[in-house]
C-alpha cells in the first residue's frame, strides 16, 4: 500500500459518524479530532498546478471542518422535543463539546481551518434570532444526513473534493430554500 492510500485508509477509520445509533445522543457519536492525521490525501484528479499543495490542504480542511460543523448541527437538533422532554441544558448543551473541537482544529490545522468549523454554527445562531422561518429548510437538510452520508462527505473533503454547502442559498437576503 502507497503513502497515500494509506493515509486515506486512516482517515477511513477515523471519520466514523454513529448519530443517534444507540437512540442516545452524544458528541461521542462524531469523529473524535484528537485522532485526525496532519495532513489530508488529496485525491489526483483536485491536485492542480495553480494550487500549492498547502492551498489545497488549506482547502481540504476548510472542508472538513464545514462537514464537521454540519454534523454537530444535526447532533444539536432533535426531532421533536428535547430528549430531556423538553427542557433546554442550562449550560449550553454540546457548547463546550464544539469549543473543544475548535481548539483542536486550530491546534492541528491553524485559524483558517477552525473558522470554517465555528461558521455555520455562527450562520445557524443568526439565522435562528433573525430569521427562523428558514430553520425548517435547514432541518430538513439535516434530518437528511444520515451517517453514511457524512462519512461520504468527510471522505471526499478530506480528499480535496468539493462538498456541498447546506447553508448557501438559506444566507441569500430574499431567497428561503426549499
Amino acid at each position: 500500500m502507497n503513502a497515500q492510500a494509506a493515509l486515506l485508509n486512516r482517515w477511513r477509520k477515523v471519520l466514523v459518524f454513529s448519530i443517534s445509533a444507540d437512540d442516545s445522543w452524544s458528541f461521542s457519536q462524531l469523529p473524535d479530532a484528537r485522532q485526525f492525521p496532519l495532513r489530508f490525501p488529496i485525491a489526483p484528479d483536485q491536485t492542480s498546478s495553480q494550487h500549492s499543495d498547502r492551498e489545497e490542504q488549506e482547502y481540504a480542511g476548510y472542508s472538513l471542518a464545514m462537514i464537521m460543523a454540519f454534523a454537530a448541527l444535526k447532533l444539536s437538533h432533535y426531532e421533536g422535543d428535547t430528549p430531556s422532554g423538553g427542557s433546554l441544558c442550562p449550560c449550553g448543551g454540546f457548547l463546550a463539546d464544539m469549543i473543544e473541537v475548535l481548539r483542536v482544529l486550530r491546534e492541528h490545522y491553524g485559524e483558517p481551518v477552525s473558522s470554517s468549523y465555528l461558521a455555520p454554527i455562527g450562520i445557524v445562531l443568526e439565522m435562528a434570532l433573525c430569521a427562523p422561518m428558514r430553520l425548517p429548510a435547514l432541518y430538513s437538510r439535516l434530518d437528511a444526513l444520515d451517517n453514511d452520508a457524512l462519512h461520504r462527505m468527510a471522505m471526499d473533503a478530506v480528499q480535496g473534493v468539493p462538498v456541498p454547502n447546506m447553508l448557501a442559498d438559506l444566507l441569500e437576503p430574499t431567497e428561503v430554500a426549499r
